[in-house]
């Protein structure tokens, strides 16, 4: 069997064990995490070597990834995940669930969510079959602008926080890794993505790390490539600022939609709230002039910042039946343990509670995106089945939207990969009243919602980038093949180094 050579650098499970932040939270992986990591390429050389391939082809197809999601599976017996480790069963040994490490854990004895690959963990055709799928539709995706003369590199916020990406992703004296090139390569090449939405990022007027004109010139780009439609793109606006901002609205007619940070104040100040002053006029203007009806708002993620709080969504979706509300993250953030619905809870409750106090339900205008949040809870499986159970009921299975916050987080195939792999098992069904996950819904939530909120056919024929791309090796950086799985923060460590030296 072949071995890896200095050139090919590390292997590496395709699921990075652990949180990763994009940003705008401090990350605290699981304890198990550098174990889980071991078991996996454990598990690649012992079956590599049965299939007579090598362990990196194994890694890099969804042979790894089922290998992945079985330790998942497998840390998720345990009652208590952060002590017992997947090390515990070595392959071939038998697990809490009855199956052996030689074949795909299916099921967990005491799981509400749990990862289904198959029953032989060496058939590929049916591992690849039950991880693949039809129309996928990323409604939040980021890149920069990595020109070296960059108005943004002039913002000590920004450059702390992005050459962090850089420097975890091995280039710490470009941005390249996190520009175009890498963008269309991570989303449109290396994962199933069908169709992107290119959202807006926080930052100030004139110094945004993703002006409003790379987003347009990325949308064009792709969609002349593919010689279809296969990118949109946000109008990014700050109504904190007022009436000029409201000028702006005619400007921004050709957007899909509109992307607001209340947790930032360009005027000054913490933020604001959408139901506040301002945010009450530009919702106004909106309807006035005819702007795309759509407004997507960053909720939860708020390090303690009180206007990431979602409080706002129920009341101005009640006022504006016309528009349509996104709400990005879902209101959750990462130090809130996510479960049953409570309506004095924090997280993803305080979006339910909100939509709860205003009469809105199934069918309602008001969607949860799940960027960033499944990123990180597809790691702690209760939780995961808690917040898309609980979802489910408050919101129906037609508004939820999928979203991946990547570049920040690399491809982001293994998150595709996952979800069409992960159940709400039935004893979370029968206590919880949480639906079944069934193929149907993760249509819908994986593209099939967002294609009807944007107008897309999602049975078009849409053209391949990967051989327009192999034609402009400009936009191929070497480094790309050897590259982490991830680029944000990994630690709360590496989180506070970034907060000291500037970032947000």
């Amino acid at each position: 069997m072949s071995r890896k050579s200095e050139t090919e650098g590390p292997l590496r499970s395709p699921l990075f064990f652990g949180r990763v932040s994009n940003g705008e939270y401090a990350p605290s992986g699981p304890s198990w995490a550098e174990a889980a990591e071991r078991h996996v390429l454990r598990l690649a050389d012992e079956r590599s070597r049965r299939l007579g391939i090598s362990r990196r082809a194994f890694l890099q197809s969804a042979l790894g990834t089922a290998a992945a999601l079985e330790t998942l599976n497998l840390a998720a017996c345990h009652a208590d995940p952060t002590t017992p480790s997947p090390t515990d069963h070595a392959p071939g040994h038998s697990s809490a669930t009855g199956h052996t490490g030689g074949g795909s854990v299916a099921h967990t004895a005491h799981s509400g969510g749990t990862y289904h690959t198959g029953e032989d963990a060496c058939d590929a055709d049916a591992i690849r079959e039950r991880l693949s799928g039809d129309f996928v539709m990323d409604v939040q995706t980021h890149h920069v602008d990595a020109d070296p003369s960059a108005p943004w590199l002039q913002d000590p916020a920004a450059v702390a926080l992005l050459s962090s990406f850089a420097t975890s992703l091995g280039c710490p004296s470009t941005y390249e890794c996190l520009g175009q090139a890498a963008y269309l390569q991570d989303v449109f090449v290396h994962s199933d993505t069908t169709v992107a939405v290119m959202s807006a990022i926080p930052g100030v007027p004139g110094l945004n790390a993703q002006p409003q004109w790379l987003m347009d010139e990325t949308t064009e780009l792709v969609n002349q490539l593919a010689a279809s439609q296969r990118q949109l793109r946000h109008g990014k606006v700050w109504p904190e600022l007022g009436q000029s901002e409201r000028d702006r609205l005619g400007d921004l007619s050709d957007v899909a939609g509109f992307k607001l940070y209340t947790i930032q104040n360009a005027a000054g100040g913490l933020g604001w709230f959408l139901d506040g002053p301002e945010g009450l006029a530009f919702l106004d203007e909106m309807v006035r002039v005819g702007a795309p009806p759509l407004v997507c708002l960053h909720k939860g993620l708020s390090l303690g910042n009180p206007f990431g709080s979602p409080r706002d969504i129920g009341p101005c979706a009640v006022a504006y039946p016309q528009l349509t509300f996104v709400v990005y993250h879902s209101g959750w953030e990462i130090d809130v343990v996510e479960g049953p619905y409570d309506p004095r809870g924090g997280g993803v409750d305080r979006l339910i509670k909100t939509l709860a106090d205003s009469g809105i339900g199934p069918g309602g205008n008001v969607y949860a995106e799940i960027g960033a949040l499944w990123r990180n809870l597809m790691f702690a499986p209760d939780q995961a089945a808690h917040v898309l159970g609980k979802l489910l009921v408050a919101l129906g299975p037609e508004r939820i939207l999928w979203g991946t916050d990547c570049i920040w987080f690399g491809s982001p195939q293994p998150l595709i990969e996952a979800f069409r792999a992960f159940e709400i098992t039935e004893a979370f069904q029968s206590t919880y009243g949480y639906p079944a996950l069934t193929p149907q819904i993760k249509a819908r939530i994986l593209g099939l919602n967002a294609a009807e909120l944007y107008g897309v056919d999602p049975t078009a024929v849409r053209c391949t980038l990967a051989d327009e791309l192999a034609e402009l090796p400009a936009r191929w950086p070497s480094w790309r093949e050897h590259a982490p799985p991830v680029f944000g923060p990994t630690t709360p460590r590496d989180y506070h180094h970034l907060l000291l030296r500037g970032g947000h």
